[in-house]
Parts: C-alpha cells; structure tokens; sequence
C-alpha cells in the first residue's frame, strides 16, 4: 500500500513561514533544509530534478551497506534525542569506527526493539538489512476502527506548487489516514499549478487506497498561458513587481513585491492566494461536492481524531468550522467599497462570541477603513454552496481584481468575511463544539500552541513515534522533515 519515492521536496506555504513567523534559528534552519538550491532558479522551463537513484550517490555517503532500505529516510529518524545518522557520525569520527561497526553499533537488531541508546531501525544495521528488499511494516491499518458514518459529498482538499511535493504529500496524507480517513475514506483532491507525471500520480493514488484520489491543475498547464489575456500594461506591471529581466524571464519562482507594500512573496504563492480566494469555489473538480475539509499541504496530524469533525459540522448546520481565530488582519481601504458593491452594507470589525461564533460589526460612518481579522487558513471545513452564492461570488471575485497574481487580500479573508456576512452565528471554532483535532502547523498545534521541538520531525520523534501506534507503523518510513 504504502511506496516510497525518493525525491527533493519543497512546499509553497515555506515562503510564508519565512517572512512572518518568528526568526528562530530552527525555523531558518528547517526551510533551509527542506529548500534545495534547484527550486531557486527561476527558469521556468528546467525540468524538475529526477528521483534519486543509488547509482547517483557519493561513494563517501553513508547508506550502512544497504542503500535500498538504508536511506535518507531511515537516517533521519530519531529515538529520543538521539539522530539515526549524527549517531553513525559519532562512532565514526570519535571511535574511528568503519562506517558497517558504526551502523552496526548504531542500530536495533530487532524490529521497532525501541532501545533508547539505538536511534536506528534495523534497516540500517548490516547483519539484517543487506538481504532488505522493503522496510519492516507494521500491520495496524485496522487497529481501532471507529464505526464513523461516511457523510455524502464530502471532499478533503490541498495544494502544491508542483510535482516536487510528492513525498511531502504522502507524509501528510499518511498522517490524516492514520488520524481519520482510515474510518471514512473521503475522497482527496490535491490542486495543482505545475502538471504531475502519471507516475506521480498513481504513486499518490496507491498509497491512499481505498479513497480515491485526484491530482488536478488549477488552471492552465504553463504560466505564459495564464499570462496571455493581460493587456501590455498589466504585464509591465507584472514585470515591474517582479524584477523580470530579458536575462531572467518571469517563472512562478520569482519574488514579486505587492502594489504600495513591503509584502514580498514567490508568484505561486500569489497565485496560491488568488485561485483560494476565489476560483477554486466552482472549480469543475469540486462541482460534485457540498463540504470541503481544506488541510494546508504542509500540516500534520498529531493524534488520532476522537471526535469526527465532518459530523460536528454537518450536523450543526455550519457554512464554517475553523481551527484558530485570529489567523491575520485586513486593514486596506478598498476593503470598504468593495463590501458595499457587492452586498450594500460593509462591516468594519469581526469578532468572536463566548460561544465560539464569528460576528461582524457594521461601519459607523461612510468610506471607514475595515479592520478585519480572519479565521487561520491552514485548516477548516467549509460548505462549498454558501460560497458559491451569486452575491458572495461577486464579493470574492472584487478580492482578486486589483490585478494578476495579487497577495493583498488574502484567502484567509475569503474564507472569514462571506461565512460573517451570510450568518456568522453558523461560523464556529472547531473547540467550541469540542473537536481538538491537534493539528501542527509552522511549529504550531492548532494554531495555538507551540510545539516543542518545533518541527514536525522533531515533534514526532520525541512525542508521537512510541505513542501512537498506528501512525508508526503507517507512516514512520514517511517522515521526512
């Protein structure tokens, strides 16, 4: 069920980590990490590096003498605070150790032994792991099967930049699957702006059986398509925002400044923002579905789900059930024409109730700047037919307008603003109604409070790796970060 592709990995959302949470060195660190130098290069047309093959690697690089089982996934992993590879390290350069004593000395040589001096699996021990064709699996697919209803027209939905993301993917949907679609088997689709190989594709969709999943472009196959209908003056402007050169033609990995800001973000993750804001609500793909369970592509379940959240939410009749309130703030003055252009009335404030629901303040006076804090995107459920409502459409598609690949008003806004307009006493905190799904987010559970250690890898080695079962056995060969 579950393969492993060896590839180097990247996720949009990383820019937005960057440039807004804390400057800790372990934040830098981990994006650094995670960013190979190939993703920087702004040729749109370079192909995407191939998989990493054993053929490829260095003669010095440390694989224990099985580099099919033996990879940078099994060196990664961690037994406490001790690391897989940094313990081979050690006994190499302070024992002076061959590198097979050193895996050898570093290594459990039984599987999931679980032995708190021994940071690696047996997959990496070169009495055991030579004869290795697959890592050993622990069979808990079944374990603890929750008699949860499966509610129809239900959709768990993400997004990537780009085909790059594959492993990054499998690492999150496993955890999901461990966490909750293991009992409902919701249909996933991940959007896309760069075309997948099928490969890819079917890669995704077995690991996922039985849901069934679907790898869908946003839009067109390449950037100059979407560029084609912008007049001479849009696309100067475009290039202006972007430092585009005639030595450095525009790719969505440019960094483009928006209009009158200091906010600085990577063309993709614009583009991100504007397709959430507002095309993605009567996309054709999700034409068939009334509830959308959006989950960033880089959060990451932390336990099992002990209350089924699809049920919390149809159940209470909501348009809107969310993780974490506030998630950021709008403060532009066009935000005010553009309410009252599309509903006639503009609200200025939105809070939140004893009760866990939104409510929105009405504008005092005619032309005031709204100041608008909205719900935290990374994760919430939405009913798909409140959004797709002729008036709120028109709101959404004003959001966009300004011009191409805007960042100014944020999805998050989207999200918030249409769900407090329509009857925000239908717009609910996941924890109100008691759902703690324990999601982690840019060293975050929740949005609330912070994870120590603060990356995910970290997180899971330390707190969840010999706490929760069926995750370990799921998903411990897919943690890569």
């Amino acid at each position: 069920m579950f393969q492993l592709y060896s590839l180097n990995q990247i996720t949009e959302d990383d820019d937005l980590v960057y440039k807004t949470m804390d400057n800790t060195m372990q934040v830098r660190k981990r994006i650094q990490e995670s960013h190979p130098d190939e993703v920087r290069i702004k040729n749109n047309n370079q192909k995407l590096p191939p998989p990493i093959s054993i053929q490829m690697k260095k003669k010095n690089e440390i694989d224990c003498g099985c580099p099919h089982v033996c990879d940078e996934i099994a060196l990664k992993k961690q037994n406490g605070r001790l690391k897989c590879k940094e313990r081979i390290q050690f006994f190499m350069n302070r024992h002076n150790n061959t590198q097979e004593d050193a895996c050898r000395a570093a290594s459990q040589s039984i599987p999931f032994q679980d032995d708190p001096m021994l940071p690696c699996e047996i997959e990496c021990h070169p009495d055991h792991c030579k004869t290795m064709t697959s890592k050993p699996k622990m069979e808990v697919e079944h374990l603890d099967l929750k008699d949860w209803k499966r509610y129809d027209d239900v959709v768990i939905v993400t997004k990537v930049l780009h085909p790059e993301s594959h492993d990054l993917l499998k690492e999150m949907l496993c955890l999901l699957t461990a966490a909750y679609n293991r009992h409902v088997h919701y249909d996933i689709i991940v959007f896309t702006t760069i075309p997948w190989p099928e490969s890819l594709v079917e890669s995704l969709q077995e690991f996922v059986k039985p849901a069934k999943l679907s790898v869908v472009l946003e839009g067109p196959p390449t950037l100059e398509e979407y560029l084609v209908d912008m007049t001479k003056e849009e696309r100067e402007f475009l290039d202006t925002r972007c430092n585009v050169t005639e030595q450095d033609p525009l790719s969505w990995f440019h960094y483009c400044r928006e209009k009158n800001s200091h906010l600085v973000n990577n063309l993709g993750y614009c583009w991100q923002s504007e397709f959430r804001a507002y095309h993605i609500w009567n996309h054709e793909a999700l034409k068939p579905y009334k509830y959308m369970f959006w989950i960033d592509s880089d959060a990451r379940a932390t336990k099992p789900f002990e209350v089924d959240p699809m049920k919390v939410f149809i159940e209470n009749d909501l348009n809107l059930m969310f993780d974490h309130y506030p998630g950021g703030l709008t403060r532009l003055p066009p935000m005010y024409q553009k309410q009252m252009d599309a509903y006639g009335t503009a609200i200025c404030k939105i809070t939140q109730k004893k009760d866990g629901s939104l409510e929105g303040e009405l504008c005092r006076k005619e032309g005031q700047m709204p100041s608008l804090r909205q719900v935290y995107g990374f994760h919430h459920i939405t009913r798909l037919d409140m959004y797709r409502n002729e008036t709120h459409q028109k709101f959404l598609k004003s959001l966009v307008s300004d011009y191409k690949f805007s960042r100014q008003y944020d999805d998050q806004l989207a999200v918030t603003l249409p769900a407090v307009i329509h009857d925000g006493s239908k717009a609910k905190e996941h924890q109100s109604l008691g759902v703690h799904l324990g999601l982690h987010h840019n060293t975050m559970i929740d949005g609330k409070n912070r994870s120590h250690p603060y990356g995910y890898m970290g997180f899971w080695s330390v707190h969840l790796k010999y706490n929760w079962t069926v995750a370990r056995g799921m998903c411990d060969n897919y943690i890569i970060r």
